[in-house]
């Protein structure tokens, strides 16, 4: 989506959000797609509401395909890591706390914890997480 104000609202404008998600749910396979799409997703939590509104933004459907993409690509550290760092921001920015824990979003978050317990940004995301599911 990229970090420039313009490039933003022009992605807004054109409701970008379901084309994002839409290639998500037709490349579930592919490891950098989803990855880009994961980093794309969690950056709208940040948006102000009206750009959210205009891009057709739903938080929701972002912590489905995060946690989708986690569970289908945890040999894919860059994903999982980015995972993590989405889910951090729609449990502390947008409030989703049952929607992150819902369908073992718990379990997801400490299998990648587990699988990379030498990488400390992904024990530090984890453990955001974790900690503000627990709040």
């Amino acid at each position: 989506v990229g970090n420039r104000w313009t490039g933003l609202t022009a992605f807004a404008d054109v409701g970008g959000i379901p084309l994002i998600e839409a290639a998500m749910g037709a490349h579930g396979g592919h490891a950098v797609l989803q990855t880009k799409g994961i980093r794309a997703l969690g950056s709208g939590v940040l948006w102000p509401l009206d750009v959210q509104q205009k891009a057709r933004y739903d938080s929701c459907r972002g912590i489905t395909l995060t946690k989708t993409a986690m569970r289908r690509h945890q040999d894919s550290e860059e994903l999982c890591q980015a995972g993590l760092e989405a889910l951090s921001k729609y449990v502390s920015k947008s409030m989703r706390k049952f929607e992150v824990a819902e369908g073992d979003g718990t379990g997801i978050v400490e299998a990648i914890m587990g699988r990379y317990a030498s990488n400390p940004q992904i024990q530090q995301l984890g453990r955001s997480v974790l900690e503000g599911l627990s709040l």
